[in-house]
């Protein structure tokens, strides 16, 4: 016991006299390093208070921070600061002015007397400011606002504001005005300063189905992992319509999007009497969770009351997903093999939807055989399907079990041919089925072998050519090609794909031989980045080509020709071009062209789409220009040349509002939508989910596409 005791003595002691060592040192390194610079017209010390008075262009500075006045007195000792007159402290990017500063240069507390203060992009002042700790300030009787006029033009008032530089905003019973004007009362506000996106959307406007409209969304903001949107919206032929979007990150479990919306939908352009109300809605969860960095969880909850929903209130995310399904996925992913889960059931009983109760796949990728030249691949899957039709109510369902194995040898041909890479391959396909199409409980088995090879190489040459031909740059010039061959022969299956229902791809597998013959061309150079003296590859030009050979087809054995070719002669130049052509017909069937530039002031993006199989022609035109440094005129054209008619227009009207960006935009197509968009600029991320357009978004336009 005695040694313990003695041990424990010379333990503490110890402990306290490194402790007591560190503090030393500490502060001698505060006091050496990091000195407090006084500057100013006139510098009195008084040895009997430990104080410095300083008068006329005061500058205090220490580490990060400076402080300029009139008047200073500065506490040696206590290290506290009292400043008068036109006070400014600078610290990184926040600025804070005031009347009147008491400061401690040790612990970076303070407080402002009729003080205002700007970091990043947010603005404000108080009667008072208390800088509470480097990371925090507290602003009484204060408000904030993104605009940096003396008056701004909104400001969001609070008795008290909490605010964190380049964090977030937190305040309770918070006023938003307009000028002058109380616009709304919100009894809490939180605002992340980490992203780009507003706290408050507001879109009036004019649409051929709702009437006269106005959507808002206000955005709020509980803490770091709960957020999202609270949506209001009037529609005049409609009624009213609300929801809530919340983002959510559990830390643990992964993180989320709930969206729910509802609306009690009638037609206001009908007698009250006579109009039936409708209960219209939807329901959206979206769950992801990284389990460890190999493995992801998916799951998503789409619920809707009818199948036009999405299509009359969300365009956007119609033309996205149009019906997007109900799902567990449960996927693992290694170097050499993947494994996945599936659970897909149908919620929705208005679409047909092929479920998977559930569905097993295990890959195996491209895995080298010892020290061998052999590769191994192979895929196996076993489904229990659920085929639930939405008109007729019927269901097919089977159990199947689908394998497919490949075993392939990359190599290089010998002799003058080394330059060539031959990869031959060899594999075996099996699929076992509970039921045949016709619904019988019926065990077979459909198999087939399939065997082929690809050829492929790589050819280049380099050009020292150092010039500039009808302005386009040139730093050495290098020319690829990259031809390539593939066969591809599949047997005839031991069973016809028409004997089973036909749940996903793997079911159709057929009789196949063909040849792929591609070839790729680019001409490469060296730009210099901008600002820098690095430079950068690029591609002046692309052109791919490749065209399927089946010899079974007889007097049809070659496929369409497939051609893409990419011209990027400068920076804000480009032509693109695809096209699909018949060499029976000597004609092309699908031929697209794309050209876009733009340029400081103003940008064009002309585009033609042609299919000759669908009796499809329509040309579009895209262009912005700048007319002053605050006005920008855009207009967009799409022209049918099957219907000699123009079918869409579309023009816009954008102002630079200082703080604010308006922008009038007006659609003519099979009648006519009017919407005007408000975008804070300190926060242009503006996802505009509802506006009806219907197409891409405009060149210069806040708008998205639907």
């Amino acid at each position: 016991m005695g040694l313990f005791k003695k041990s424990l003595y010379f333990f503490t002691s110890g402990l306290v006299i490194i402790l007591l060592f560190f503090d030393i040192a500490a502060a001698a390194m505060y006091d050496e390093s990091q000195p407090v610079d006084c500057q100013g017209d006139t510098i009195e010390y008084s040895d009997a208070n430990k104080k410095i008075r300083i008068t006329g262009n005061v500058i205090i500075t220490h580490m990060d921070t400076r402080i300029t006045a009139r008047e200073v007195i500065y506490f040696t000792q206590s290290e506290d600061i009292y400043a008068s007159g036109k006070v400014i402290l600078y610290k990184g990017e926040e600025i804070y002015s005031a009347d009147k500063l008491y400061y401690n240069v040790r612990t970076k507390k303070g407080t402002f007397i009729h003080g205002n203060f700007e970091s990043g992009k947010i603005f404000g002042g108080a009667e008072t400011l208390e800088k509470v700790s480097d990371k925090e300030l507290i602003a009484l009787k204060g408000y904030i606002t993104t605009c940096d006029f003396k008056k701004p033009h909104y400001r969001i008032e609070s008795k008290k504001l909490r605010i964190y530089p380049n964090d977030k905003v937190v305040a309770r019973n918070v006023l938003f005005y307009v000028g002058n004007i109380p616009i709304m009362y919100m009894p809490y506000y939180a605002h992340s300063l980490k992203d780009n996106r507003p706290k408050v959307q507001i879109v009036p406007g004019h649409d051929k189905q709702w009437g006269n409209f106005l959507l808002t969304g206000w955005r709020y903001n509980i803490n770091d992992n709960l957020k999202g949107w609270l949506r209001f919206d009037w529609r005049e032929n409609l009624g009213f319509g609300e929801g809530v979007d919340v983002e959510y990150n559990t830390n643990k479990f992964g993180e989320g999007t709930f969206k729910g919306y509802y609306t009690q939908e009638r037609d206001r352009k009908i007698k009250e009497s006579l109009a039936a109300e409708k209960d219209r809605y939807r329901i959206a969860l979206v769950h992801k969770w990284d389990m460890d960095s190999c493995t992801e969880v998916m799951a998503e909850i789409n619920k809707y009351s009818d199948y036009t929903f999405i299509k009359d209130y969300f365009y956007r995310e119609y033309v996205e997903d149009p019906l997007p399904a109900t799902y567990l996925s449960i996927t693992r992913n290694k170097a050499h093999y993947s494994l996945s889960f599936l659970f897909r059931k149908r919620i929705n009983h208005f679409r047909t939807i092929v479920e998977t109760l559930p569905e097993l796949k295990y890959n195996i990728n491209n895995y080298r055989l010892g020290s061998s030249r052999f590769y191994y691949t192979a895929q196996y899957q076993f489904d229990n399907f659920n085929k639930k039709e939405a008109k007729t109510g019927l269901d097919h369902d089977s159990i199947r079990f689908y394998t497919d194995n490949k075993l392939g040898y990359p190599t290089r041909l010998f002799g003058y041919l080394d330059w060539l890479e031959f990869t031959p391959h060899i594999g075996r396909i099996e699929t076992f089925y509970t039921k045949d199409k016709s619904g019988n409980d019926r065990d077979f088995t459909k198999s087939c072998w399939y065997s082929g090879y690809s050829l492929t190489t790589k050819i280049f040459r380099m050009f020292d050519i150092e010039d500039t031909y009808l302005g386009v740059e040139v730093n050495k010039l290098r020319h690829l090609i990259s031809p390539s061959i593939t066969y591809t022969y599949r047997h005839k299956p031991t069973s016809e794909a028409s004997k089973v229902e036909q749940f996903d791809g793997l079911d159709g597998i057929d009789r196949a031989k063909y040849y792929t013959f591609a070839l790729d061309n680019k001409l490469q150079t060296k730009w210099y980045t901008e600002g820098t003296y690095d430079k950068e590859r690029v591609d002046l030009l692309v052109f791919r080509n490749s065209v399927d050979f089946t010899p079974q087809i007889e007097g049809h054995q070659w496929s369409y020709i497939n051609n893409r070719l990419e011209v990027h002669p400068k920076r804000w130049f480009e032509i693109i071009f695809d096209a699909n052509y018949d060499p029976y017909r000597n004609e092309f069937d699908v031929f697209n062209a794309r050209t876009k530039i733009t340029k400081s002031k103003w940008a064009v993006s002309i585009s033609s789409r042609y299919t000759k199989s669908t009796q499809y022609h329509e040309g579009i035109i895209d262009t912005t220009y700048s007319l002053t440094p605050k006005w920008t005129l855009g207009f967009y054209e799409r022209y049918d040349f099957q219907k000699n008619e123009l079918v869409e227009q579309e023009y816009s009207f954008k102002r630079d509002l200082h703080c604010w960006t308006a922008e009038l935009i007006w659609n003519i197509k099979e009648g006519e939508t009017i919407w005007i968009v408000f975008t804070p600029k300190a926060f242009p991320d503006i996802p505009i989910e509802w506006v009806k357009s219907y197409h891409s978004p405009k060149l210069g336009s806040q708008s998205l596409e639907d």
